[in-house]
């Protein structure tokens, strides 16, 4: 009896099901010139970036954009210190560069 639920045990744990393990999902790699316009308009009304802040970054990249780039860095010291007045006004000057 003991074997029987040890081996029962180690297949649970061990997975023996014989599937395969669930897809992996994956950070986007591309946005929009119009979604980072979206979302930069959004991130201008509320003054936080928050969870944004990545595909931000991930459109900024794809741009190429010296510009936005160091836009980038300032909206990201803002947003980390709290100051939602500049979070603002870096946001609205992005999405207008765009």
């Amino acid at each position: 009896m003991r074997r029987i639920i040890l081996c029962l045990t180690l297949c649970v744990v061990a997975g023996c099901s014989g599937s395969s393990p669930a897809p992996v999902s994956t950070a986007p790699t591309s946005v929009s010139t119009q979604a980072l316009k979206d979302l930069l308009n959004s991130i201008a009304q509320s003054g936080t970036a928050g969870s944004g802040l990545l595909q931000v970054r991930i459109g900024v990249e794809a741009s190429g954009k010296e510009e936005l780039k160091k836009d980038l860095e300032e909206l990201t010291k803002a947003d980390g210190a709290g100051q939602t007045e500049q979070v603002k006004q870096i946001a609205t000057k992005m999405a207008g560069s765009l």
